[in-house]
């Protein structure tokens, strides 16, 4: 009975912390550097090379990912004179900002890093190499890359934003999000890679009623609470906002499917279950499971399997992108849920699905 008493601890929570995404925030200072920056051009030799042409297809590639406390740059280029091939490296670290100056931290080495902006801080130039093969890089931000710790993607407007929760029927545990944007669209799909485009439809927004309308034409009805923080929807279930966030707290987070009772009374469980740490610098760990378990009287049995890994991570306007030791990458829509000054626990959202932090 003990899990359940757990089970019945995180659906209290659900219905209960009413304010752990609204209450405590605090006004946060803009910083240029943080956001997507994607290269428009390089400087060599005096001359402005316009790396979106067709015949540059490497460069053009080049992503700069830049979160509070530390970034990844994805660097391509052809393998060679004549090739067609392109090469590609990944650069990660840590950065700091010290009486106006910029400082970054690879492999324990800290430098100072010269930096330019322009164009209202959506124009960064910086000097790449050194010596004879150093030339200057002209990265534009990327359309939507929030430079607010508390932004987020066409996020403004009231009732707008991420909204996410559980609805439990039976013995299923079912994972929900929405994101209004505030051009009257919205989506359900956050597991999609063009969560961040694509279009389910349409919603109106009358005082607290927000109604959702598909492409099929069903309809979805919601009623939005304590300013907006959180919202009832269909009458059956609550779902809490969440934040765009480029950095957390570090801490570990979990998800477990629901744990329920049998016909017979017997605690049952079976699905899969997750745990997510990062440090705040960086780097993170993923251990995933499936399992199944069944007990009865006393006696339990079942079995699972798992994996776990290691490496480092970004966190910038919805997206988290894991980069795995192994070298693999995956990128997932990723939002932050602030503990509130209840007690109650921080929670995150990672491609809909939602974790609470590990007690």
């Amino acid at each position: 009975m003990r899990n359940l008493k757990k089970l019945n601890h995180k659906i209290k929570l659900l219905l209960v912390m009413v304010c752990f995404a609204s209450c405590g925030k605090e006004t946060e200072a803009s910083e240029p550097f943080q956001g997507v920056w994607n290269l428009k051009a390089i400087v060599q030799g005096g001359q402005i090379v316009d790396v979106t042409k067709p015949e540059l297809p490497c460069f053009k590639n080049i992503k700069l990912t830049v979160g509070s406390s530390n970034f990844e740059l994805f660097f391509s280029a052809l393998k060679s004179q004549n090739s067609t091939d392109c090469n590609s490296v990944t650069e990660s670290g840590t950065w700091t900002k010290r009486d106006g100056k910029y400082y970054i931290t690879q492999k324990g080495q800290e430098t100072e890093f010269p930096m330019k902006f322009s164009d209202n801080n959506n124009t960064l130039q910086f000097t790449y190499g050194i010596g004879a093969n150093a030339f200057d890089m002209i990265f534009k931000r990327e359309e939507n890359s929030s430079t607010n710790n508390n932004g987020g993607t066409n996020t403004t407007k009231p009732g707008t934003g991420v909204y996410a929760g559980i609805w439990f029927i039976g013995s299923s545990r079912y994972d929900l999000a929405i994101y209004l944007r505030d051009d009257g669209t919205y989506t359900e799909g956050l597991r999609k890679s063009d969560w961040k485009t694509r279009v389910d439809g349409n919603y109106t927004i009358q005082g607290n009623k927000l109604t959702t309308i598909h492409k099929s034409g069903s309809k979805s009805y919601y009623t939005y609470m304590d300013n907006y923080s959180y919202m009832l929807a269909n009458g059956t279930y609550f779902m809490f906002k969440v934040e765009f966030v480029n950095q957390i707290p570090p801490s570990g987070y979990k998800f477990q499917n629901i744990a329920v009772l049998d016909v017979a009374g017997n605690f049952s469980a079976s699905g899969v279950s997750g745990y997510l740490y990062f440090d705040g610098k960086g780097n993170f760990s993923n251990d995933k499971t499936a399992f199944t378990q069944t007990s009865g009287s006393g006696i339990g049995s079942g079995g699972y399997s798992g994996q776990k890994y290691v490496g480092t991570y970004t966190i910038s306007d919805g997206t988290l992108t894991l980069r795995y030791s192994n070298g693999s990458t995956s990128t997932h829509s990723f939002f932050y849920g602030k503990p509130s000054k209840k007690g109650d626990d921080a929670t995150i959202v990672v491609d809909g699905y939602t974790y609470f932090q590990k007690e």
